[in-house]
């Protein structure tokens, strides 16, 4: 029996920056997620997130892509 990785959901997280907090000065970092589904290249998620931030009113500090695997196995 051989132990297999099973795909599954994909998220790009936008970490943007929302201005400074008015009491502590400190900047305040929101996340914006948003499913993703079939195959994924870097290059997709950097269109992805540029075109997504073009139209926001907060810039982005960091683009994450992250999935979730499952381990498994082949069944024999």
């Amino acid at each position: 029996m051989a132990a297999i990785y099973e795909r599954g959901a994909g998220r790009l997280n936008l970490k943007l920056n929302a201005g400074a907090d008015p009491v502590s000065g400190k900047m305040v970092v929101k996340t914006v997620g948003m499913p993703v589904a079939g195959a994924v290249t870097a290059d997709n998620c950097a269109a992805v997130a540029t075109a997504v931030v073009a139209l926001l009113l907060h810039p982005a500090l960091e683009t994450q892509f992250v999935v979730s695997d499952t381990l498994g196995d082949d069944g024999i």
